[in-house]
């Protein structure tokens, strides 16, 4: 079983196709790059991944899971999300909050 799969996986914004059925599997401890040129589509792949979007169509598995309908918070609480390219996203929380901020997202409830 893959950790993280796709199937057919499509994503259309009118009559663009943005995602036209990627099939992408990768196994536990595997590293993988997307690469390509700029409005190849890869941007809009992770943000299909992490739940930003909803598929137009095809599926999405993470563990066996299948995620493709479920919301983002949903899909964060179960280990898949993107990060970006921030270093500092509470700028007034040291290092050690602005992890511990991360790290509580997994549960349902904060406990500072």
């Amino acid at each position: 079983m893959a950790y993280l799969e796709t199937k057919n996986l499509c994503k259309y914004f009118g009559g663009l196709k943005a995602v036209d059925q990627v099939n992408f599997q990768v196994e536990e401890g595997q590293l993988k790059s997307i690469i390509g040129p700029n409005g190849a589509g890869k941007t809009t792949l992770f943000n299909l991944l992490s739940g930003l979007y909803i598929p137009t169509d095809g599926k999405i598995l993470f563990q066996g899971r299948d995620l493709t309908d479920k919301k983002m918070n949903q899909i964060s609480q179960l280990g898949v999300t993107k990060t970006f390219q921030i270093t500092h996203i509470f700028p007034r929380l040291t290092v050690f909050e602005n992890v511990r901020i991360s790290a509580q997202s997994r549960k349902t409830s904060f406990n500072f």
